[in-house]
C-alpha cells in the first residue's frame, strides 16, 4: 500500500479495493445474522389430541421452513401450564426471570413425566393464555373425542 501526501491530506492509491473488500465484510456480516432467522423461520404449529379407550394421546407438529417436521407425541396429558417467568428463589420469594424477557409459555404435563413440554410461547399473553384455556377446555371437561389447534 503506497500512501503519498498530497496537500497535507494522504492520498491512497487502492481506494477501490479497500472498499470492495469493506462491503464484502459487511454483506457476510449481514448475512451471517439474517441467514439463521430465514432458515429457521417457524411456519404454524400444529396441535392435536384423540381421545380413546386408552386415554388422551396428543400430537405436536413443528415446521419450519426448510428443516423436516418436528412431531411430538404426548401420552396421558394433564394439563396445560401458563410460565410466566416467576420464579422462587429457596427463601420462597418470588421474583420475575431476567432471561424470558417479558415473555409468556403454555407448557404441557403428562402424566409419568417429570418435565414439561413447551406448547406455544411470546409475549402476547393474552394469545398464551387464551391457547391454553382451550387445550384445557378439551382435556379436564370436554367429551369430545377429538381437538385440533393450529396456531
Amino acid at each position: 500500500m503506497s500512501k503519498r501526501k498530497i496537500m497535507g491530506y494522504y492520498h491512497k492509491d487502492n481506494v477501490l479495493l479497500d472498499g470492495l473488500i469493506y462491503c464484502l465484510f459487511l454483506g457476510g456480516m449481514v448475512l451471517c445474522f439474517l441467514l439463521p432467522r430465514l432458515l429457521f423461520k417457524m411456519e404454524p404449529t400444529d396441535f392435536s389430541c384423540t381421545r380413546s379407550i386408552e386415554g388422551v394421546e396428543c400430537m405436536l407438529i413443528r415446521k419450519s421452513q426448510f428443516l423436516k417436521p418436528t412431531e411430538i407425541k404426548i401420552h396421558n396429558p394433564v394439563v396445560v401450564d401458563i410460565n410466566n417467568c416467576h420464579r422462587e428463589d429457596i427463601f420462597g420469594k418470588h421474583y420475575y426471570d431476567p432471561h424470558c424477557y417479558g415473555s409468556s409459555s403454555a407448557e404441557i404435563r403428562s402424566k409419568g413425566v417429570s418435565y414439561k413440554i413447551k406448547i406455544y410461547g411470546g409475549s402476547d399473553s393474552h394469545k398464551v393464555n387464551s391457547i391454553a384455556r382451550e387445550i384445557n377446555e378439551f382435556l379436564l371437561s370436554s367429551n369430545a373425542s377429538s381437538f385440533h389447534k393450529r396456531f
